[in-house]
């Protein structure tokens, strides 16, 4: 694994990844705050 680079790349990637799925799953749970902002 540590001839390998693109892990290095792919941990931070999948972590933004994941954060925008939960924040796209988390809007959907709650579209009344984003109405009332």
């Amino acid at each position: 694994m540590g001839e390998a680079p693109g892990a290095i790349i792919n941990i931070p990637l999948m972590i933004i990844l994941i954060a925008m799925l939960l924040l796209s799953l988390w809007r959907k749970d709650h579209p009344e705050r984003r109405q009332s902002y």
